[in-house]
C-alpha cells in the first residue's frame, strides 16, 4: 500500500515539474513578444510627448504617426496627434484627428474639449462637424454644454 501510494506520489510530482516548467516557457515567450511590441509604442509614443514638449511639432507628428501604426485604433494617439497639430496650427489636420479621436470615444470629455478650441482657432462654428460627430449622444452634449460654458460662448 505504502509502494503504491509513493509511485502515485512520485507520478504526480513528475507531472507537476513537467507542467509547471511548459507553462512557464509559453508565459516567457509571451512576454517577450509583448515586450518587443510595447516597447517601440512606448519609446515612440514618449519620445514624441518630449518633442511636442520642447515645442518640436513636426517631429513629434512623426513620432506619433508611427505610434498610429503599430496601434491603429489607439484613441489617445489620434487625441495627441491633434494637439501637436493644433499647436503647429495645422487646423485641418488637427480638427481630422480630434474628430478621429472622439468618434472612438464619445463621452470623453477632453476629446471633445480638444475639438473645440481647433474650432475656435478657425473660428468654424459647431454646426460644421455636427454632422461628423455622433451629436445625439447625451453625455456629449453635456460634455459640449460645460466646454462651451467655459470657453464663455454662450450663444
Amino acid at each position: 500500500m505504502k509502494k503504491e501510494l509513493l509511485v502515485w506520489m512520485v507520478m504526480g510530482a513528475l507531472f507537476l515539474v513537467h507542467y509547471d516548467t511548459y507553462a512557464q516557457e509559453e508565459q516567457e515567450s509571451a512576454d517577450v513578444y509583448l515586450e518587443e511590441y510595447t516597447d517601440e509604442f512606448q519609446e515612440n509614443f514618449f519620445e514624441a510627448l518630449k518633442q511636442k514638449g520642447i515645442q518640436n511639432y513636426d517631429r513629434a507628428v512623426d513620432l506619433f504617426l508611427k505610434c498610429k501604426q503599430l496601434e491603429p485604433d489607439n484613441s489617445v494617439v489620434d487625441y495627441e496627434l491633434a494637439k501637436a497639430y493644433l499647436l503647429d496650427k495645422k487646423y485641418v489636420q488637427a480638427q481630422e484627428y480630434a474628430i478621429e479621436a472622439l468618434l472612438s470615444e464619445p463621452t470623453d470629455y477632453w476629446y471633445l474639449d480638444n475639438l473645440l478650441t481647433i474650432l475656435e482657432k478657425q473660428g468654424s462654428p459647431v454646426e460644421t462637424i455636427k454632422q461628423k460627430i455622433p451629436y445625439e449622444n447625451k453625455k456629449l452634449q453635456q460634455n459640449m454644454a460645460v466646454s462651451l460654458f467655459k470657453m464663455k460662448k454662450y450663444g
